[in-house]
């Protein structure tokens, strides 16, 4: 039994088979077990196309998620950073109070030695 063809089917069709079966298709009939090979492969297609789409919507909320830990471990750096540097600039005016410390005790030292001689 033949079936006629739409364009839409002859366009699957005409990559689904060769050359010399798509003249016989180009007539605008198939045979049923051709037609039933085909909508095998469509199927196969839909199924994989579907499954591609599913994939990449995962994928793409994986992305999501992961560009909004980026964010978040980028603001952290951040903050992390800003707290080093203001630790550093504690420490380098301690270390700097310490430096005039020891140069008051230095010259307290050398009063009383010159005192004691």
């Amino acid at each position: 039994m033949l079936f006629p063809l739409t364009r839409f089917a002859n366009l699957f069709i005409f990559r689904l088979y060769s050359a010399e079966n798509w003249r016989i298709l180009r007539c605008g009939k198939v045979s049923i077990e051709k037609l039933q090979d085909l909508e095998v492969r469509v199927r196969k297609l839909v199924d994989l196309v579907r499954e591609l789409k599913h994939a990449n919507a995962c994928l793409q909320q994986d992305l999501y998620a992961t560009r909004e830990r980026l964010i978040k471990q980028e603001e952290l750096s951040h903050d992390w950073e800003e707290e080093r540097t203001n630790i550093r600039s504690r420490i380098e005016k301690v270390l700097g109070e310490l430096d005039f410390l020891e140069c008051q005790e230095a010259e307290l030292q050398g009063v009383l030695r010159d005192e004691a001689h």
